[in-house]
């Protein structure tokens, strides 16, 4: 299932197990690729997967709520955000989970990326 939400606080926090949540602070291409991808990008997920999406904001949005737990490697993330498209993946709802969350990296790159292969565990506080 698809979700555009404006916040994190327009998501449903029952129902849904995992969140794709497609993250892009750029100001380029990155949109324009997520906007004709997003459809293909629904189709592995099973019901109980939401995707994501939304307007910058969300992004920042989640940026901030990820900065709290990864402050010590916030340059390279707000670099790697800036420089591509990615996807937040949580268990559970991202601003009330205590589980997992993974950062991934898709291939939209403007520019190249000190980080171009990266897929980390992140943990976020709550």
């Amino acid at each position: 299932m698809q979700f555009h939400a404006k916040s994190l606080s327009d998501l449903p926090v029952d129902g849904v197990e995992y969140y794709v949540h497609v993250i892009d602070l750029s100001d380029g291409p990155h949109l324009q690729w997520v906007n004709q991808n997003l459809a293909t990008l629904d189709l592995p997920f099973g019901p109980e997967t939401g995707l994501v999406s939304g307007p910058v904001d969300l992004s920042e949005e989640v940026f901030r709520l990820l900065s709290r737990s990864l402050w010590p490697h916030l340059p390279h993330l707000e670099d790697l955000l800036r420089c591509t498209t990615c996807l937040v993946i949580s268990e559970g709802h991202l601003a009330h989970t205590r589980n997992k969350t993974y950062l991934g990296v898709c291939r939209t790159f403007r520019k190249k990326c000190r980080d171009e292969h990266i897929l980390l565990h992140i943990g976020v506080s709550t």
